[in-house]
């Protein structure tokens, strides 16, 4: 599989998504946690904040975004997540 056909970040987290609400859980919340865990492996990597931002469809201060996203998902690098 060639990297133009991996599904991205949001197909993944549309997946998540979708497994959170056959589990019962809220979509956004669910949507929420998984953006931050992908962020917190993927901060990092050159590039990762501005295309994480952009895969999620935040604008602006999408960076900022990525970056906050990130430290909150940190503590999921060694622990559960809540959902």
């Amino acid at each position: 599989m060639s990297r133009t056909d991996t599904p991205g970040l949001d197909a993944a987290l549309g997946a998540l998504v979708e497994v959170g609400r056959r589990a019962g859980l809220d979509d956004a919340a669910v949507r929420a946690e998984g953006a931050a865990f992908a962020a917190a492996l993927a901060e990092a990597a050159p590039g990762a904040p501005a295309d994480g931002a952009s895969a999620v469809g935040v604008d602006g201060s999408g960076t900022q975004a990525s970056f906050d996203a990130a430290a909150r998902g940190r503590r999921w690098r060694v622990s559960a997540t809540a959902h």
